[in-house]
């Protein structure tokens, strides 16, 4: 699990970890996009992947962006950093399928019941929906710390299908 592998496409030279593909199975060594076999899925996750990659790009610049507000409390952090990672995002998924429902972290008001009925509504009824934590360990990056991912999920008929995890500072895409 320790070694990543290297695929043809727009971010090769980021080390790709994928965790599942094909119906659910398990694909640990040398996969690569084309071993799914749904067209759509294959786009979505290409998407997915460049989406996390630029976002990331923006987390390495700004590391230890400072604070704008607190949510829930003062473990729950924002900064202007947050909102714009999930712009780029977006902006990339919606270009692609504007028909895709996107729900991104920075659009809910905090809470656990508050994300709950977000990721409902979003996911409830849509044939592909998009679910973004845009910067994934806030208070480590706003301390500064290399411990924070941008995570993308992609769920099918409310069935979780993608996920992505893109760790900027070690360049490692999951």
């Amino acid at each position: 699990f320790s070694q990543g592998f290297r695929f043809g496409s727009p971010m090769s030279s980021v080390t790709h970890r994928p965790v599942s593909l094909r119906g659910g199975s398990q694909c640990w060594d040398k996969c690569t996009v084309a071993d799914l076999q749904d067209e759509m899925l294959k786009a979505i996750v290409l998407t997915a992947q460049e989406a996390a990659v630029k976002a990331g790009q923006l987390m390495k610049e700004k590391l230890g962006a400072s604070v704008k507000k607190t949510k829930l409390s003062n473990k729950d952090l924002l900064t202007e950093i947050d909102p714009m990672c999930q712009n780029i995002i977006e902006k990339i998924v919606k270009n692609r399928f504007p028909d895709h429902q996107f729900l991104g972290e920075e659009s809910v008001p905090p809470g656990p019941a508050e994300s709950a009925a977000a990721i409902e509504r979003a996911v409830s009824g849509a044939e592909f929906a998009w679910v973004v934590d845009p910067i994934d360990g806030t208070t480590n990056f706003v301390h500064g710390l290399r411990l924070s991912t941008v995570s993308v999920g992609v769920a099918r008929r409310g069935r979780p299908v993608v996920g992505v995890v893109y760790d900027p500072f070690a360049d490692e895409l999951f």
